[in-house]
């Protein structure tokens, strides 16, 4: 088998993108994130206060609050009841301050004097830079110090139940420093305890408010300022869904995005080429690209079958290997994993997962990136000898698939700090072995779990908390996704002890 190109650019980038616009689904309404679910694009119409507080009568909702200026006064408000509640919660504003307590940061905002707090298993990024807690302070440090406010989107996992409304604590998961934005914004998740409707409301006073994160946001719908928007107006069953495939299941027809999103390929569907050399055509095709390790990207749209779990039953839909076509029309692939053993004789590489890479005089090795870099095979070999990790990764042509063999046309190698091995880990679990508190990937990955793991309950999906109930998972029948954070113990086969893991059922 042979497999679509991939364009250099994004080997080591690390990011994903499609043109929806090149092909669309012209009746579709609902544009979906890149692992089959995201923030819904639908018609909407205008709402009244009355209808809002009806809405926030009949159950949690999310909504959006894009406000003016520095102020809090709302220019709109966007509610919908659908499953944008599942969410992650966001703020945007520009930051006046930031401070370490102790092993936490708090970041003071211009929204209401917000104060949003981090540490250092937070995400964070600077325009296209990923750093750590104390680089990330630093940085932000020295833009106040230069006189600008820098914009920062923060988020956080959506509560089971929206906060309460004085509660101004916000503790970001993840948090980005861009150039600019726009105004302030607010999505969180409210119910009717958060609406305050003004019933003797006098002339310029506010209609009401709407109260979180300790914040009293104005609503001035008689005044002409805020608008009321109801976004689940004219929802359609029509979706339109990218990503990457996590699993295939052949028999039932469905493939399965890493959110655990189930698309149903059926005799209707159509399987479209993407116009490049190869074409993934059916599911079988794509199964067997899995088996080798390639990384299968989809897109498409069908009819919205299922909210709770996600499933969708798709209209039409292309497959393709992980990119695009290469500026020099050359066929690449990613790679990306830790070196178990150089062979210098034959100016090759392999990784955990038997995947044989060959440098040879056209291997471009680059340096640039955080970590300290490694030059050569003979620099990554001795690394090796002296019982220090490697990471390599890259774009390659594909020269066979048994095994895997690539020849690199790009690639990085980076010494593993050895004071931080952890690293992440996800995939579906292929068999559990309960009394030694092992659990075994489907791509070999070993997980360890000791009396310091923590078994973390998952925001979305059916939440397994214990190994006891993923092997009852596993005997009922059921696919289990198992993702966290490990310290590397072994390579060969790659070991982990996992500091924090969830599992979830995958269907």
């Amino acid at each position: 088998m042979s497999f679509t190109k991939l364009n250099k650019g994004w080997a080591l980038a690390g990011t994903l993108t499609f043109g929806l616009a090149l092909w669309g689904c012209e009746e579709a309404l609902d544009l979906t994130g890149l692992d089959g679910s995201g923030d819904p694009i639908n018609f909407s119409r205008e709402m009244t206060l009355g209808e809002l507080q009806d809405a926030l009568t009949g159950g949690a909702a999310r909504v959006e609050l894009e406000l003016i200026g520095d102020g809090l006064v709302a220019r709109r408000v966007a509610l919908t009841q659908s499953e944008a509640k599942h969410e992650e919660e966001e703020i945007e504003s520009r930051v006046t301050g930031v401070e370490v307590i102790g092993n936490d940061g708090i970041l003071t905002l211009m929204l209401g004097e917000l104060r949003v707090t981090f540490d250092p298993e937070t995400y964070f990024r600077v325009g296209d830079d990923e750093m750590g807690f104390e680089a990330f302070v630093d940085r932000v440090q020295g833009i106040l110090a230069e006189g600008h406010e820098p914009w920062v989107k923060a988020w956080r996992p959506a509560p089971e139940q929206p906060q309460a409304p004085d509660v101004s604590s916000f503790h970001a998961r993840g948090i980005k420093v861009m150039e600019d934005g726009e105004e302030p914004e607010i999505e969180i998740n409210i119910d009717v305890d958060n609406l305050a409707v003004n019933g003797d409301r006098q002339d310029g006073e506010p209609d009401g408010w709407i109260n979180v994160l300790g914040l009293a946001v104005e609503l001035r719908v008689s005044d002409g300022v805020t608008e009321l928007v109801n976004k689940d107006a004219d929802i359609s069953d029509k979706v339109e869904f990218e990503g990457h495939v996590f699993s295939v299941d052949v028999t039932a027809g469905t493939f399965t995005f890493t959110d655990g999103t189930v698309v149903q390929v059926v005799d209707a569907t159509e399987i479209l080429e993407t116009g490049k050399d190869v074409e993934l055509l059916s599911l079988e095709a794509v199964h067997a690209a899995l088996e080798e390790g390639l990384d299968v990207v989809t897109w498409g749209c069908g009819e919205l079958e299922s909210v709770e779990p996600r499933s969708i039953v798709a209209i039409k839909l292309w497959f393709a290997i992980h990119g695009d076509g290469g500026d020099d029309g050359k066929d690449y692939v990613e790679f990306e994993g830790f070196v178990t053993s150089v062979n210098l004789t034959g100016q090759s590489f392999t990784l955990t997962n038997g995947t044989i890479v060959k440098i040879t005089e056209h291997t471009e090795i680059v340096a640039a990136g955080e970590g300290e870099s490694l030059m050569s095979l003979e620099a990554v070999d001795a690394t090796l000898q002296a019982g220090h990790q490697v990471i390599a990764w890259g774009a390659a042509e594909v020269e066979s698939t048994e095994p895997l063999t690539l020849v690199a046309c790009e690639m990085r190698f980076v010494l593993k700090d050895s004071g931080s091995s952890a690293e992440e880990f996800e995939g579906l679990v292929e068999s559990v072995h309960e009394g030694e508190g092992i659990v075994i990937l489907t791509d070999g990955t070993v997980v360890q779990l000791t009396d310091d793991t923590q078994i973390k309950q998952a925001e979305q999906g059916e939440p397994l908390m214990s190994l006891a109930a993923v092997q009852e998972a596993l005997d009922q029948g059921h696919g289990v996704v198992a993702w966290g954070l490990g310290e590397v113990e072994s390579t060969e086969p790659l070991t982990l002890v996992a500091i924090k893991v969830y599992f979830v059922i995958a269907t």
